[in-house]
């Protein structure tokens, strides 16, 4: 993702596509889907959209099994993403939306997150993984106005939410920089802007055999040793200098390689 978010074709991107396939279930899945693992296959079918490819097997026996009937999905997230109830069942209709389909369920999605918005409203994690599929349909969340208020007023002074780098990162790139392009509201610009200094605070690079190494910090007082480096937390930093355009790149912060207007995936 970092290579397709800055404009460059990764090294060998065939011996990546045979990788990619060689994880492949026989339903076509590439990862276990139970908990977190539905979100992760989202990951994995953008890197095959990103090097012009598509999975070897079909992924069709596992939409029929494990991602078309609503209970059974609801099943699943409770049993093995309780913890992460949205950032789990959000995996669900993005698979669906990678492949320009409409969740057979979407109207049972949304009533879920209409009726019950406790259970997203108090926690900002949460918050930033609901709200995802509603950008990607250009559809309006329930709650929108009062949404974006409450998280404005959730950053904290260093311009962080949570003091969380990645935690900030998610929350630039699912709410504060989407619904600004969307709405124009002013105070998410000045939400960005103050993200910005406490991104910066998380960079750190050092120079190995005259080659500059760079990577992000989880918050500004992390230990900051190289041997420490977290892929995951430099990806969160990557995306977010981008969205604040510290980097020039393109991170599509509209979701719209999940936009049934969109071209589908080759």
């Amino acid at each position: 993702l970092i290579y397709h978010w800055l404009g460059f074709t990764p090294p060998r991107p065939s011996e990546i596509v045979a990788y990619f396939d060689s994880l492949q279930n026989p339903d076509g899945s590439l990862v276990d889907t139970r908990g977190y693992g539905v979100v992760q296959q989202v990951f994995d079918l953008l890197a095959y959209k990103h090097l012009n490819a598509q999975p070897a097997k079909s992924l069709d026996p596992w939409f029929a099994a494990e991602a078309t009937d609503w209970t059974h999905i609801l099943s699943v997230v409770q049993t093995y993403g309780s913890g992460n109830f949205w950032g789990t069942l959000v995996g669900y209709p993005l698979n669906w939306l990678y492949f320009k389909k409409m969740p057979p369920w979407w109207n049972q999605y949304d009533a879920l997150a209409r009726n019950n918005p406790s259970s997203w409203w108090y926690d900002l994690h949460q918050r930033n993984h609901f709200i995802v599929p509603y950008i990607a349909l250009d559809l309006n969340p329930p709650f929108l106005t009062e949404l974006l208020n409450q998280t404005v007023t959730e950053q904290l002074a260093d311009g962080s939410w949570v003091n969380s780098m990645p935690e900030t990162a998610m929350t630039l790139h699912n709410i504060i920089y989407p619904y600004y392009l969307l709405t124009r509201r002013a105070d998410l610009y000045v939400a960005m802007q103050k993200a910005t200094s406490y991104i910066s605070s998380c960079y750190r690079e050092t120079t190995v055999g005259g080659q500059v190494i760079g990577w992000f910090i989880p918050t500004p007082t992390s230990d900051p040793s190289p041997s420490l480096i977290d892929i995951h937390v430099t990806i969160m930093g990557v995306m977010a200098s981008i969205d604040l355009g510290l980097l020039k790149g393109n991170t599509d912060p509209l979701y719209r390689d999940f936009s049934l207007t969109t071209p589908p995936p080759p």
